[in-house]
């Protein structure tokens, strides 16, 4: 194919912040790989997909991620339970896509995937194409990473296919006037509440735990009480300098881009034969630095204060102890595993302060449980008898509390527990008093005191609004099923489905 930038005489201009030039250095866990096969990772469509072609997926997940995609990553990689699976969906998924699309006749054009990259905000300055920064990440993002404008080609090609197949599965699922009317009830309608608010700390203040409790709880759960496994580390850091004066933008893309290099140059050293962490790094004139004992949920400094390299290093094993180029915000990292500390039970002496304070919050939180319930069924009989809810709690002992009026589209988050209370008013009818619920500082219940009426000449104006916004989420729905079965055609197991929320 005759590269579209050339023929569109480079019209197409990249503005990509540096965050998403990091995004791009950071490569995989290839565990996920290997455990899938020596010659093949997956069969689709009867053919199989080599590892080559997954680490080609994980590259073209990795610049949809990068430039904003959302919806193409979303769409393809959900529903997962975990990041490795979120990017094996994506990666089969867009070969399931491509395939099924063209069997449909669904197709993006040359112009069409010219018009749509100059359209993406990121590749943009103040709404303008900027040349340089289209060149910066062609440089230093793509070609560090083995890619050409041919990949950003290809992926935002994808994202055209994927919303020109939901347009055609949802051209025919309108709604009815009054489901438009419902949908906007639901989510203009106010709701004027009251609250009545049980606070944890009133329950474990002046609690004491006896020392034979303490013991007992340590008996029977010295099976979870453990101290963290953690690991120290050889590594190679190659980040930017401190400087009391901050990098120009292209003065720090030029930086990263030779740290790129040199973490590139590194890693694909030690691919070769034989090839020992210590001895290519004073080959290359890198000095290797010795990490302390790192736990799981550390983020020490002298590893960049980095999230990501501390899992890459929790990611490495005795057979495979070297990580891949972790980027972060100031540069690059490569960590060697030197040793595993394994975790160890706690004594009691070690597990006293856990193990007191444990007691102490669950014998309150049934406690102030057992009030909350005891609370509803006194306010209720009262309210039931005619009271007020302000006045049944008063009389119960307790304060009411009104909460501003509030709907799904006006919520009330600058409220104490707002999202409890709004989310346990949601589905009472007026004069209906919720279950007692846990909130951030304890417990609570909510009292819904009335509903307002929408105002009429408002949903007139707003109607088409809400048309769309129905017609979004049965789009939505519609190619989350069709994409379903265009997998099982293509001989894919069904993505797994994440466990309902606590």
């Amino acid at each position: 194919m005759v590269n579209l930038i050339r023929r569109f005489q480079q019209p197409l201009l990249i503005a990509i912040t540096i965050l998403v030039i990091i995004s791009f250095a950071v490569l995989y866990n290839s565990d996920s790989i290997g455990r899938l096969g020596a010659d093949r990772v997956a069969t689709v469509n009867g053919r199989g997909i080599s590892i080559a072609d997954y680490q080609r997926g994980l590259r073209m997940w990795d610049l949809a991620s990068g430039l904003g995609l959302r919806e193409l990553v979303g769409s393809l990689g959900m529903p997962a339970t975990s990041e490795d699976e979120f990017r094996r969906n994506f990666v089969l998924g867009s070969i399931v896509l491509r395939e099924a699309a063209t069997r449909f006749g669904v197709s993006a054009s040359d112009v069409e995937v010219a018009e749509a990259i100059k359209a993406v905000p990121e590749f943009q300055t103040n709404g303008q194409f900027d040349r340089a920064k289209y060149q910066q990440i062609v440089q230093v993002a793509l070609s560090s990473r083995g890619m050409t404008e041919l990949q950003l080609e290809e992926i935002v090609r994808d994202d055209l296919v994927l919303k020109k197949v939901k347009a055609l599965l949802g051209a025919t699922i309108a709604p009815s006037p009054s489901e438009v009317r419902a949908a906007y009830v639901r989510d203009q309608q106010k709701t004027v509440a009251s609250v009545v608010r049980l606070k944890l700390a009133d329950f474990t203040a002046g609690l004491t735990i006896a020392e034979e409790d303490v013991k007992k709880a340590h008996e029977e759960r010295k099976g979870s009480l453990n101290t963290p496994e953690k690991r120290k580390a050889r590594y190679i850091a190659l980040v930017l300098p401190e400087a009391e004066k901050p990098l120009a933008s292209k003065e720090r893309v030029e930086a990263l881009k030779g740290l790129a290099d040199q973490a590139n140059d590194f890693s694909q050293a030690l691919l070769e034969p034989d090839a020992k962490f210590d001895e290519v790094s004073a080959k290359l004139g890198l000095p290797v630095k010795q990490s302390g004992e790192i736990a799981e949920t550390d983020t020490p400094s002298e590893l960049g204060a980095s999230g990501a390299v501390v899992s890459a290093l929790f990611d490495l094993k005795p057979e495979q102890p070297t990580s891949d180029v972790v980027g972060t915000e100031k540069g690059y990292y490569v960590v060697h595993l030197d040793a595993v500390i394994a975790a160890r039970p706690l004594t009691l002496e070690e597990a006293r302060g856990q193990l007191i304070e444990s007691l102490k919050q669950e014998r309150a939180s049934e406690a102030m449980d057992l009030k909350g319930a005891a609370l509803r069924t006194q306010i209720d009989a009262a309210v039931k008898a005619g009271k007020s809810f302000t006045d049944a709690a008063t009389a119960a002992g307790a304060k009411a509390e009104p909460f501003p009026a509030f709907s799904r589209r006006e919520p009330k988050f600058d409220q104490p527990d707002a999202q409890e209370v709004m989310m346990g008013a949601i589905d009472l009818a007026e004069g209906e008093t919720s279950a007692f619920m846990p909130t951030a500082s304890g417990g609570a219940l909510v009292h819904v005191e009335k509903r307002e009426p929408i105002d009429d000449a408002k949903f007139g104006r707003e109607k088409q609004l809400t048309v769309l916004s129905l017609s979004r989420g049965r789009r939505e729905a519609l190619f989350s099923e069709w994409f379903k079965d265009r997998r099982k055609e293509a001989g894919l197991p069904p993505a797994a489905t994440p466990p309902p929320a606590a």
